[in-house]
């Protein structure tokens, strides 16, 4: 099957180049981004080859220094109300939640006060929370209620029910070592990149030359949706350890 698409691919090639395809204005473009990604690609590949990895002991201490994710890892059903940065809200919020108000009231007050919010419920386990907010998380017991405050938003958090689900070393260092390795690579190629930009010569024209600044009246917040399937807020919780997904 191999072999009869290449001969297939063969003749199309063939026949593109008869019919002077390869001169389209086009084809060039894509020929050259091609062109320039594989080979940015390969120096990439190159930085990281020269990256070591991680040793036994690094792992094994990530795996002790870290018992939220492993040892003691859990899984949140959680219902979520998501505001925006305001020091007025997020003050009340507090009190709120301090009393012992259900999310209900809460809600309601957010509607009250015109305050746009959104909510939903979901289930997460602990390597889909961020690092740095995982451990006030993790500390509470079910039906317990929270706030988290961000520099981009405010998070009344609570959580419905939890459950263990610990995963063992066995399964857990494999996967470890690769998620710090590959922070290092991405650490060694960010470093490399940063040192290239002070040595070379890079000149913006055209349209790039002046970029553009955000008018004073832009939102400096944007506000990721929650949604009562599960997936909510994906896009600010993923953060925390998608490299030992």
């Amino acid at each position: 099957v191999v072999l009869e698409k290449l001969i297939d691919q063969q003749l199309a090639v063939e026949q593109a180049m008869d019919a002077k395809l390869n001169r389209s204005p086009d084809t060039v473009t894509q020929l050259e981004t091609a062109r320039r990604e594989i080979l940015a690609g390969a120096y990439i590949k190159q930085v990281a080859s020269g990256v070591p990895r991680p040793s036994a002991d690094e792992t094994r201490k990530y795996f002790t220094e870290h018992p939220q994710l492993f040892a003691q890892r859990r899984i949140f059903s959680v219902q979520e109300i998501l505001v925006g940065t305001n020091a007025e809200a997020s003050a009340q919020l507090h009190s709120l939640v301090s009393t012992g108000k259900p999310m209900e009231q809460i809600a309601a007050w957010l509607k009250e006060k015109n305050i746009p919010f959104s909510g939903g419920t979901a289930t997460r386990a602990a390597e889909q929370i961020p690092m740095e907010i995982l451990g006030k998380v993790n500390a509470l017991t079910d039906g317990q209620t929270t706030v988290i405050d961000t520099p981009a938003s405010i998070t009344v958090l609570h959580l419905i029910s939890s459950q263990s689900a610990p995963v063992p070393d066995t399964a857990a260092l494999p996967r470890i070592a690769q998620f710090l390795l590959n922070q290092r690579v991405n650490a060694a190629v960010a470093t490399n990149l940063q040192h290239l930009r002070t040595v070379s010569k890079i000149t913006y024209v055209g349209e790039f030359a002046q970029p553009a600044k955000p008018a004073a009246s832009e939102p400096i917040v944007a506000l990721a949706p929650v949604a009562a399937n599960g997936d909510a807020r994906r896009a600010a919780i993923d953060k925390g350890l998608a490299g030992l997904k």
